[in-house]
């Protein structure tokens, strides 16, 4: 039912609400999409200072998935209120081929694969700690 009552919610508001709600959408996506590439360019370099070339290669590997990843699920979502109901799971078909081809090969080292997928998960943090703080901060002004 709140799916129903959301996509007619959706549906009734003006042109220019929905232009604004997907700017800030093609916004967020972006930030996201750079901020995963900022941290797996950071984090591939410290794995390779730390570790080996090799472990972080896997790691690039898995960070690389994490951005089809994103950029499936941001597809996803934009197609929500026009084509689609709702989300679907073919994005876990990416993430599980990915860990059963890392856990047959010989070359490829699971856990690195995993955290670099894992990646996005830190930029979503990174992007949603500061703000939701900083939202308490005002809420908390607001009411002393």
């Amino acid at each position: 039912m709140t799916n129903i009552s959301q996509t007619n919610d959706i549906e009734s508001c003006t042109p220019e609400v929905k232009e604004d709600s997907m700017k800030e959408f093609y916004q967020l996506r972006n930030n996201l999409l750079i901020g995963t590439i900022l941290i797996a360019v950071v984090s591939f370099i410290l794995v390779w200072w730390f570790y080996s070339f090799n472990t972080s290669l896997n790691y690039l590997l898995g960070a690389c998935f994490s951005l089809v990843y994103v950029n499936m699920l941001a597809r996803e979502v934009e197609r929500v209120g026009t084509f689609k109901k709702r989300i679907g799971m073919t994005r876990l078909a990416i993430f599980m081929g990915l860990i059963i081809v890392a856990t047959q090969r010989q070359q490829l080292q699971v856990i690195p694969i995993f955290l670099g997928f894992m990646t996005y998960k830190a930029c979503i943090l990174f992007y949603i700690l500061p703000s939701s703080l900083l939202g308490n901060l005002n809420k908390s002004d607001k009411n002393g």
